[in-house]
């Protein structure tokens, strides 16, 4: 029979594990880049939405503060914290920036790249805080 000290110390087992680690690595960083790129979506429709909803096509809404509040309310008590006015704020501005027809590549290469980390630092810290992605190391998100 071999014993456990056999199978741990063997090269066997450390080929092994060193084989899975670097298939988790790798399932860590592409769930990280697909968090990146829904989220990245999910913000832009939600900001395009919100600016459709209130602006009927004009230029400028007249009551754009009073109806992020609402929408703020509402959907933070659906869905938990991450709706803050100013978060919403955010997500019409992102839209406005990137409107659909600008968009001729992805999101991500039309972002600066100061740009682009800062928005994937911010979702990453709420995903995080809000243990919607418990299992991603923050570390290794961050790099991705």
């Amino acid at each position: 029979m071999i014993s456990k000290k056999e199978i741990v110390g063997s090269k066997k087992y450390s080929s092994f594990l060193k084989n899975l680690v670097n298939f988790l690595e790798q399932s860590r960083r592409q769930a990280a880049q697909v968090v990146n790129t829904v989220l990245t979506a999910t913000y832009w429709e939600t900001g395009r939405r919100i600016i459709e909803f209130e602006q009927h096509g004009k230029n400028r809404a007249e009551y754009g503060k009073e109806l992020l509040k609402h929408i703020s309310k509402d959907l933070n008590k659906r869905f938990g914290r991450g709706f803050s006015v100013d978060n919403l704020e955010t997500m019409r501005l992102f839209y406005k920036a990137y409107p659909l027809h600008k968009i001729s590549e992805t999101l991500s290469r039309k972002l600066t790249f100061r740009a682009l980390r800062e928005l994937r630092g911010c979702i990453i810290r709420r995903l995080v805080r809000r243990r919607v992605v418990p299992f991603l190391d923050l570390k290794l998100l961050c790099l991705s």
